[in-house]
């Protein structure tokens, strides 16, 4: 594979992810973070979870999946000690 070519297919997928980003975060839909850094991270994260089922095993991810990628299903409450219902963060 041309390493130029690869590098710049990514670079121009990423760059219009953070044009995304940005928006959403400016529309408060997303939080502020670095928009490239965080579109590189999705974009790892689409490219793992697409190789362990759809390319691995040759079929769709299992709805749980989906759900935690698009947070369908908040994260479950524990119960918070003493101390940690205190802490300032």
């Amino acid at each position: 594979m041309d390493e130029g070519l690869y590098r710049s297919y990514y670079r121009r997928l990423a760059a219009g992810y953070a044009s995304g980003l940005e928006a959403a975060m400016r529309a408060g839909e997303v939080s502020r973070l670095d928009a490239e850094t965080l579109a590189y991270c999705l974009m790892g994260i689409g490219d793992f979870l697409g190789m362990r089922w759809v390319l691995w095993e040759e079929r769709d991810p299992p709805a749980q999946v989906l759900d935690t990628m698009t947070g369908a299903h908040p994260p479950r409450h524990r119960s918070t000690t003493r101390r940690e219902s205190t802490c300032r963060h």
